[in-house]
């Protein structure tokens, strides 16, 4: 009989997918998973970073799981864990960060992870971010300002200078 933490067998990736959002434990036992293997200073950390190699050209990792070759995206599986469930349809995975600096696509922690629209996820595409002169000053070089970009967050979070 088949572990609760595996996938069925016979499903398409897309399947697989869905099956994942809808299977908590399943989600959580991946994340534990990619934890333990390939972060395992994760607990002394604000981000998760996968040690992998990213798969994807954008810096994101694509995990395979139960048979299932590179079917989603390991910061879309934490993303179930920080949702309690599926994202809804037309919403992504978005990293935020957790209050410290901006968040890398490699990492995994759900406290870095939202969902919301996939369009206000991808209006911060080619985002320039921050820049850090050499006094160590901070310059929001970001397009998007506003409360939805996390740039715009973590620069609130810095203490005056």
């Amino acid at each position: 009989m088949a572990s609760a933490t595996f996938i069925p067998s016979g499903l398409t990736k897309v399947e697989a997918k869905a099956y994942v959002g809808d299977n908590l434990e399943v989600a959580c036992a991946i994340v534990e998973k990619y934890k333990s293997s390939h972060c395992p200073d994760a607990d002394s950390r604000d981000h998760w970073i996968c040690n992998l190699s990213p798969s994807k050209r954008s810096g994101y990792i694509q995990i395979s799981w139960s048979g299932y070759n590179k079917f989603m995206c390991l910061h879309e599986v934490a993303a179930v864990i920080t949702h309690g469930g599926p994202l809804p349809a037309g919403y992504d995975a978005s990293h935020i960060g957790n209050g410290d600096s901006p968040c890398p696509p490699s990492c995994f922690n759900p406290s870095c992870l939202i969902g919301e629209p996939t369009i206000n996820n991808q209006r911060r595409k080619n985002c320039a971010g921050l820049i850090v002169d050499l006094s160590g000053k901070v310059f929001v070089a970001c397009q998007h300002g506003g409360e939805a970009c996390k740039h715009t967050t973590y620069l609130a979070s810095l203490p005056s200078m």
